[in-house]
C-alpha cells in the first residue's frame, strides 16, 4: 500500500454507523474468547479470508472509531509525511514539528523544497518521548515518595 487511507465515518448513514458498532462490538466479544478471526465476504463467491488475531484486532479498533464518529487513517512505515501530516499525527503543531526536524531530532529529507520524514521515523520519535515521559513521572513518584509526600494513611 503506497497511499494514505483515510476512512471517514461522516459519509456514512445512521445504518451503516449502527452496522459498524454491531461488527466492533462481535469483533471484541469474539477476540476476547480467544477465537481465530476468519472473515466471509457475502457476494457470489462467498470467499473466506482468514486472518492472524492480532489484524482481527486491528480490524475491530477501526470499526470502533468509526463507530464513534472518528476517522481513521492508516499509513505503511515507509510512508512519506508532510511536516503537516507528521504534525497532526504527533498532535503538534507544525512549527514546533519543523523545528523538531531542523533541528535533527526527526530525520528528514527533501523532495523538491519540501521536507518529508518516513512514518516509522516519526513513530519512532513518538516512542522516544513516551518512554522520557514515563522515566520523567517515574523519577517524579520516586522523588515524592523519597520526600514523604504520600499519606499512607489515606
Amino acid at each position: 500500500m503506497d497511499v494514505t487511507l483515510v476512512l471517514d465515518p461522516t459519509t456514512l448513514d445512521r445504518g451503516e454507523r449502527e452496522e459498524l458498532r454491531q461488527a466492533a462490538g462481535i469483533f471484541k466479544r469474539r477476540l476476547d474468547a480467544h477465537v481465530a478471526a476468519r472473515l466471509q465476504f457475502l457476494d457470489e463467491d462467498q470467499d473466506v479470508v482468514t486472518v492472524p488475531r492480532d489484524v482481527a484486532a486491528l480490524i475491530g479498533e477501526i470499526l470502533a472509531e468509526l463507530a464513534a464518529g472518528r476517522v481513521v487513517a492508516a499509513y505503511p512505515m515507509h510512508a512519506e509525511l508532510t511536516t503537516q501530516q507528521a504534525a497532526a499525527f504527533l498532535n503538534v503543531s507544525r512549527p514546533h514539528l519543523v523545528k523538531l526536524v531542523d533541528q535533527g531530532v526527526i530525520p528528514h529529507h527533501k523532495v523538491g523544497t519540501h521536507r518529508r520524514m518516513y512514518f516509522r521515523d516519526v513513530l519512532a520519535y513518538r516512542a522516544r518521548q513516551e518512554a522520557d515521559s514515563r522515566h520523567a513521572l517515574d523519577e517524579l513518584s520516586r522523588v515524592s515518595e523519597d520526600l514523604g509526600l504520600y499519606d499512607d494513611d489515606l
